[in-house]
């Protein structure tokens, strides 16, 4: 029969090795974690070594969410910029003038441009590529504006000469 403290050790080693996942560091980090503390292995941690190591990685996992979901926003704004100066109906309307059902369809349309671009999950699109499509979509959407701008004026112009 396991002690209470074995088996919150081994909660604790779970949980650790998620963290290790869920923030992206791979065997080399989890060695220097481990060399930090003097040890070879995670089961060589005390329970208070884990509790902190698992409260630093939960906090930076915590950080790299905040960043991932405001990159996934911007990605969003990109491509409705997009849409919206290709004449797509629905980003036509502003966004503050829209429905709450108007709004996650258009969320809805955005987050799938996205996942087509890509050929994954919007969420599980890398921060890389989050911000690859951000540059890309606004670069593509100031390009249409121009493009239309360019025409409007070229429109006005064989209408003020006729």
């Amino acid at each position: 029969m396991q002690t209470f403290m074995e088996t919150q050790q081994k909660k604790l080693l779970k949980k650790f090795h998620a963290l290790l996942g869920k923030c992206g560091i791979g065997q080399d980090g989890k060695e220097a974690i481990l060399a930090s503390y003097g040890v070879e292995s995670s089961r060589d941690l005390t329970a208070k070594e884990l509790l902190e190591i698992c409260n630093n990685l939960s906090n930076k996992a915590n950080d790299t969410l905040a960043e991932m979901n405001t990159w996934r926003n911007r990605v969003i704004a990109a491509i409705s910029a997009y849409h919206r100066a290709m004449g797509v109906g629905i980003f036509l309307k502003d966004y503050k003038d829209c429905t709450y059902a108007e709004k996650g369809q258009r969320v809805r349309y955005a987050s799938g441009t996205a996942e087509k671009a890509v050929g994954k999950e919007f969420d599980k699109i890398p921060l890389e590529q989050l911000r690859s499509l951000y540059n890309g979509f606004r670069r593509n959407a100031r390009t249409v504006e121009t493009v239309n701008n360019l025409a409007m004026d070229d429109l006005l112009l064989s209408v003020s000469l006729n």
